[in-house]
């Protein structure tokens, strides 16, 4: 990716985090929060920048991969019951 991407797609996605904290709008908050927390990680290991505990840093990594890929299922199963 691009250098100038990856700053930016962290940066939009920590801005939505904090607008829906800030609306009390938890679901989709911790949806961002755990994209533009994971995605960095996953470059910063790509990259060569994180070089000791690659396996617990990966780990982690793909875990909010999978926590955010659940609250997008919760988002949708939600917005489906509110219309």
């Amino acid at each position: 990716m691009n250098g100038i991407m990856k700053y930016i797609i962290p940066l939009a996605l920590a801005t939505l985090a904090i607008y829906h904290f800030i609306y009390a709008n938890w679901v989709e908050g911790f949806l961002y929060f755990s994209v533009g927390v994971a995605f960095p990680l996953m470059w910063a290991i790509k990259d060569g920048i994180i070089t000791s505990n690659l396996k617990f840093w990966n780990a982690f990594a793909w875990a909010l991969v999978i926590i955010a890929l659940m609250l997008f299922m919760a988002l949708l199963r939600l917005d489906a019951h509110a219309g």
